[in-house]
């Protein structure tokens, strides 16, 4: 299912904090052990959005298969797109940020 709420910041972080309440509530991601890296992959995670490092703790990472992000509609992404952002987000499970961070 495509969930449709924006992950996008806001100052108070109320519009994230919604997003991941919703996509969360399909999945107990925090029984996972904390000697993996856990990638859940679905259809599509949010507007605007291809990935995201829900967890540096349990190393969990959501992933899109389509995205609107870069595509001028909801695209499924190809494979070396899919490995980019799955490799991104890697790194912050790893605790890297982003280089101007």
């Amino acid at each position: 299912s495509i969930i449709r709420k924006s992950p996008k910041h806001s100052p108070d972080g109320l519009r994230k904090k919604a997003f991941l309440k919703e996509i969360l509530s399909l999945f107990d991601y925090e029984s996972t052990t904390i000697d993996t890296y856990d990638i859940w992959i679905f259809d599509c995670i949010g507007r605007r959005l291809q990935g995201v490092c829900i967890c540096r703790r349990t190393h969990t990472i959501l992933l899109g298969e389509r995205s609107d992000k870069g595509y001028p509609s909801l695209t499924r992404r190809p494979h070396d797109c899919l490995a980019k952002t799955i490799s991104h987000e890697l790194g912050h499970a790893l605790g890297l940020g982003h280089p101007r961070e």
